[in-house]
This record gives structure tokens, C-alpha cells and sequence, in this order.
């Protein structure tokens, strides 16, 4: 299940690390909101917090964070999903990308 880290780190990094994790039914953190109008997905934990992408790392970004890195979109990043390969996509700096893990997640039992 995706997730995002509730640890803000600093004003001038405006984001938190997106990871995958257990699925809880009742987490915020786990709830993501496609904005069908502008093809956002924003995360239930914090509304202004929208799913981003940097140097390859999946983020959550803060979009009213006025102190910006200059690595995140100013407005929400859009989103398609790819149904022949069941996976989100978006296109950063002309290239199209898609949102993956490397590996297989392990079970935390296992761990």
C-alpha cells in the first residue's frame, strides 16, 4: 500500500518521502484523491500535500509551501493511469514516468 511519512523535514524541503507499507483501513496517510479536473493525486493526511516525483524518489510535495525547492512543480503534478501496465505515470522534463518500487516489499513479519 502506498504511504506517505508524516516527518515534514525542513520549510525549504516542502515534501515527505512516499513509501510502501501494510495496508491499515483507517490510516490517512494510505488515502490518496484523484482530482479528476487537473489530474492531481493529493494524499489524505495533509490536503495540500500532492503525489510528486524527484530524481526518481516517489514524494509527497507541498503545494502551498511558498519556500519551494526548485525541484517541485509549483502547481499539483498530473496523473494517468496506465491500464495495459497497471501503473501510475506522469511525464517530468518531457519523459514519461512511471511511479514503481525496485524489488519486492517484505512482509514485516518476515523482516
Amino acid at each position: 500500500m502506498l504511504s506517505t511519512e508524516g516527518t515534514k523535514y525542513s520549510k525549504n524541503w516542502p515534501a515527505t518521502y512516499a513509501i510502501v507499507e501494510h495496508k491499515v483501513v483507517d490510516e490517512e496517510s494510505q488515502q490518496w484523491y484523484w482530482d479528476e479536473k487537473n489530474g492531481s493525486i493529493r494524499n489524505g493526511a495533509d490536503p495540500t500535500f500532492f503525489l510528486d516525483n524527484d530524481f526518481g524518489w516517489a514524494m509527497t510535495a507541498d503545494t502551498a509551501n511558498k519556500s519551494k525547492s526548485e525541484h517541485f512543480p509549483a502547481t499539483p503534478r498530473k496523473w494517468f493511469y496506465d491500464d495495459e501496465w497497471s501503473e501510475l505515470t506522469t511525464e517530468i522534463d518531457g519523459v514519461h514516468t512511471a511511479l514503481a518500487t525496485l524489488g519486492q516489499p517484505q512482509n514485516w513479519e518476515a523482516v
